[in-house]
């Protein structure tokens, strides 16, 4: 199957021609007068306003066409914003299966060019032909298939392009309509190949581009429909449809001394002969002058690629690019095929042909892009699961070891250790998901819920009876640990990966022991609020003038959230008193051994 098509690429549109004998760019023009306006035009483009390629004739051989027929794949494409409604043909275009655009290795219009997709099929009599087309991944099934605008010629139709013209103001697809080629005219036709150079004959007139700055704003003639808004020349400059006649080979001679017209390559002959027979036609936008075909799928090749690495390197070449450079636009006339020159917009498009070819074309089984999945098609019951395309990431399927995205991983607190939170990483901790049931994709609370204790957590302990104890900051043991600052981090903003936010409680002091202080002076101090435990004899509130009992039996405390004991013993605290509210202390007062109390200027801190 595959040879087969690639079989039907290689019969590669020779020896046939598309229009009736009668179309215009099939007739020899070889005696024809120059039109009026000719030495103006010639004489403006001959003084730095020619060709794009530094004034040289160069030519262009990227160009690819395909017979097709029923077995070819055909699709339906999107269309772009470069497809005018009212002006370009929706149609369903063939993609054969080895196929390739305009300047392209396949259907990918990576090089930004003009990306043409030809195909002639000579079973509906028909010429398919699409400006800027696209296939996703290049392949001729790939997705998506976009194209700009399409034309489809109905080789059967005269178009009014025969000979002689009837009406000038109906003809070809009707004034003011563009196709794939922007002077609305058919590409096709026009493109010479190398099997035609082997063969010594071009039967045609020929293609040709020129730069939008060096083309007359706006203005088309016959057998052109259409102009386009870049074009910016003066009245001296050619209009779209304009129609160039190489000199004679008399005066060719004359003007180019220095060539040998003899030696050139055979195929760069029967080029000159048929611009000399039949010319060429203006047809759009370019730098590169000259148009053919590329020979990839042609019996004939332009030149030895296996033994030489540039075309012009090959001496026995059929043609190569450059062999017409030398030719200038002081070297051809322009013709005169009647019919005014019109400006763009002056009547607006109306197709007289609009396409309406029915659409069922056989499905084509279509691969992924690989940047854009395929579509996925449901079936009536159960919907078919979606292949990703190579560069596409597949959905995140929840399992035991793989994180859902978006979702905090829960804190598990590390056992017997109250250390200081510590910022999280970029990365979150892994989430631990019950197989099978992914996480739900929900909005993440600006504040983490309560941490669950681990297992290995201590219970609460039980309080002990205290001898009596002023109120005096503590300072802690070296073994005994800080209390922890709540961790703040900023609000969840949604963002994949982003740890949530914490908030820790504050890891708590154990109760301190050992300390057998004694007062035995009544100490009178500022108001204490906010503990909220009861001691017998010691009012909730005190004030200046409330004295406190000699001894006082501290009742067990409660309420306060236990921490670990650390086994170490403890060591006695220093305490502080303030002589700015105490005053000297009296004679007699007695500390318990090891104890001592140092005079601060400080106010004793409230105890937290």
């Amino acid at each position: 199957m595959r040879l087969l098509a690639l079989l039907s690429l290689l019969a590669t549109c020779c020896g046939k021609r598309y229009f009736a004998d009668t179309a215009l760019w099939h007739q020899d023009r070889s005696g024809s007068a120059k039109h009026p306006d000719s030495d103006r035009v010639i004489a403006w483009m001959e003084a730095g306003n020619g060709f794009g390629t530094a004034n040289q004739f160069r030519a262009d051989l990227s160009f690819h066409l395909f017979e097709v027929n029923g077995s070819t794949p055909w699709r339906a494409f999107t269309k772009t914003s470069e497809f005018y409604d009212g002006e370009c043909d929706h149609a369903v275009m063939p993609v054969p299966e080895f196929g390739r655009i305009e300047g392209e290795a396949d259907y990918h219009c990576a090089g930004g060019g003009d990306c043409h997709l030809l195909a002639v099929d000579y079973s509906k009599n028909k010429i398919y032909e699409m400006w800027r087309a696209e296939i996703g991944n290049g392949r001729y099934n790939g997705n998506p298939f976009h194209g700009g605008c399409t034309s489809v010629w109905d080789m059967s139709e005269a178009y009014g392009w025969d000979v002689p013209v009837s009406d000038f103001s109906n003809y070809g697809r009707g004034l003011d309509c563009t196709s794939a080629d922007a002077a609305g005219i058919p590409i096709t036709p026009m493109l010479f190949t190398a099997d035609e150079l082997a063969s010594g004959v071009i039967d045609h007139a020929l293609r040709f581009v020129l730069p939008n700055k060096n083309l007359r704003a706006r203005k088309y003639v016959y057998p052109a429909t259409h102009s386009t808004n870049p074009t910016r020349g003066p009245d001296s400059a050619p209009p779209y449809g304009a129609h160039l006649r190489l000199k004679s080979m008399a005066d060719l001679q004359a003007r180019n001394p220095s060539v040998d017209f003899g030696k050139l390559p055979s195929g760069a002959q029967v080029i000159i002969t048929a611009l000399q027979t039949y010319g060429m036609f203006m047809a759009d936008g370019g730098n590169v002058p000259l148009i053919g075909l590329s020979d990839h799928y042609t019996t004939a090749k332009y030149w030895d690629r296996a033994n030489y690495a540039y075309g012009d390197e090959d001496p026995n070449r059929l043609f190569h690019e450059h062999d017409l450079k030398f030719l200038s636009p002081g070297d051809f006339d322009m013709l005169d095929n009647g019919g005014p020159v019109r400006s763009l917009g002056d009547v607006g498009c109306s197709l007289r042909f609009p396409w309406s070819e029915p659409t069922n074309a056989p499905p084509v089984p279509l691969s992924p892009s690989p940047d854009t999945p395929a579509p996925a098609t449901p079936s009536p019951a159960t919907p078919a699961p979606l292949t990703p395309s190579p560069n596409t990431p597949a959905p995140v399927t929840p399992s035991p070891d793989t994180p859902a995205p978006n979702t905090p991983a829960p804190l598990t607190p590390s056992p017997n250790t109250p250390a200081p939170v510590t910022p999280f990483p970029a990365t979150p901790a892994p989430l631990t998901p019950s197989p099978g049931t992914p996480a739900p994709e929900t909005a993440l609370p600006a504040t983490a819920p309560p941490q669950t204790p681990s297992p290995n957590t201590p219970a609460p302990m039980t309080p002990v009876t205290q001898p009596p104890v002023t109120p005096a900051p503590l300072t802690s043991s070296p073994d005994t640990p800080s209390p922890a600052t709540p961790q703040t981090t900023a609000p969840e903003t949604g963002a994949p990966h982003t740890p949530a936010p914490e908030t820790r409680a504050p890891d708590t002091l154990a109760p301190v022991t050992g300390l057998p202080v004694t007062q035995t002076t009544a100490i009178t101090q500022p108001p204490v609020t906010g503990l909220p435990v009861t001691q017998p004899g010691i009012p909730a509130t005190l004030s200046p003038s409330t004295p406190i009992p000699h001894s006082v039996t501290l009742a067990p405390i409660t309420g306060l959230p236990s921490a670990t004991m650390n086994p170490s013993p403890v060591t006695a605290v220093p305490l502080t008193l303030a002589p700015s509210t105490l005053g000297p202390l009296p004679a007699g007062t007695t500390y318990s051994p090891g104890t001592t109390a140092t005079p601060s200027p400080a106010t004793p801190a409230p105890l937290t």
